[in-house]
């Protein structure tokens, strides 16, 4: 993506999320709870690169259970186990307790809710409103609680959430969204992107199986020049060494059963050109100090209330800046126009 304009960084807040060594470990545990609970005869094995088809796979590690490759031609890091597509529905529609993600618990929280829009959807959407020169209806795919779907009609847009999550689609529709309960496929993509300038995937794709197949489906219905607004983790970065490094801390980036898929610049790009899509502009950022020193600290026994901690993170911003600078962030934002 050489020529697409750039972004760097976006300020986050450790102490205000109050993300503690008993947080981190009890989403590790209930993460790993989770992987372990779908069994090996609900996985596929995955032995090319679903970006671009690439045999030649290196093993870069093993999260609890679930080994992770990286594809020598485009860089692209994936899980080799890959649940099955029924197993990977009832992460997010199941009501057995064992088999449901505990994202949507975290996500499904009032006060949590406002500060995640007021510190995570509302730079994103300024971020979209900078780049583009007009406004109209932006469709949210996988929109969760509807964070971004808040910030987006905040700012004068049109807007409209697609979510499978029956929990996540209440907790949304509470706060005057209009939702969906669906999931999009070749029966219904027309209805539910008619017209539509912007469609997003805020956090999506690593979740799915064979993003080719989503995004075919997708994306052709689109009208030409309508914008196409993708997040994704993004490798290398220095999260991924931290999750490697300790692997049973996994709760973000790498992690099973529901990040599926890593993507390089290079594997993002080939996705979004098989289907006419330009990318137009990036923004990198990330939580890769977060990672690290949340994950010291656990291992250490420190106390993040400590005053030791607290100076730890102080320049914590300033710190992610540089990484994200030196092209190891583990988030990417990309803007790409249908043509």
């Amino acid at each position: 993506m050489n020529s697409v304009k750039r972004k760097y960084s976006k300020e986050f807040d450790i102490i205000g999320l109050g993300r503690d060594n008993s947080w981190k470990s009890n989403i590790a545990a209930e993460q790993k709870r989770l992987a372990q609970a779908i069994p090996e005869k609900d996985r596929n094995l995955l032995n090319q690169c679903p970006i671009c088809e690439h045999d030649h796979l290196l093993e870069l590690c093993n999260i609890y259970g679930y080994p992770y490759v990286e594809c020598e031609s485009c860089g692209h890091i994936f899980s080799a186990h890959s649940p099955k597509q029924s197993a990977i529905k009832s992460l997010y529609t199941s009501e057995e307790d064992e088999l449901k993600s505990i994202q949507t618990e975290i996500y499904a929280n009032i006060e949590l809710f406002h500060k995640r829009i007021q510190m995570i959807a509302e730079p994103k959407v300024n971020y979209v409103n900078a780049c583009l020169s007009s406004k109209g209806k932006w469709v949210d795919v996988g929109c969760g609680v509807g964070e971004i779907l808040v910030a987006a009609q905040n700012s004068g847009w049109k807007v409209m959430g697609i979510e499978g999550d029956p929990v996540e689609v209440e907790f949304a529709r509470s706060h005057g969204i209009e939702i969906k309960n669906t999931y999009i496929d070749e029966n219904n993509r027309s209805q539910l992107l008619n017209d539509v300038e912007v469609v997003s995937f805020f956090n999506v794709i690593e979740h799915i199986i064979d993003p080719n197949t989503f995004l075919k489906v997708t994306i052709s219905t689109l009208k030409s020049n309508s914008y196409v607004v993708i997040e994704v983790p993004r490798h290398p970065s220095l999260s991924s060494l931290a999750i490697m490094s300790y692997p049973n801390l996994a709760g973000r980036h790498i992690y099973p059963p529901d990040h599926l898929h890593i993507f390089t610049e290079k594997s993002l790009e080939l996705l979004l050109t098989k289907y006419d899509l330009q990318p137009k502009f990036i923004w990198l950022f990330g939580q890769d100090y977060y990672e690290m020193i949340t994950s010291l600290a656990y291992t250490s026994s420190l106390n993040t209330k400590s005053d030791f901690f607290k100076k730890l993170v102080y320049n914590a911003n300033q710190i992610q800046s540089a990484i994200d600078i030196s092209g190891l962030s583990d988030s990417m934002i990309v803007i790409s126009q249908k043509k």
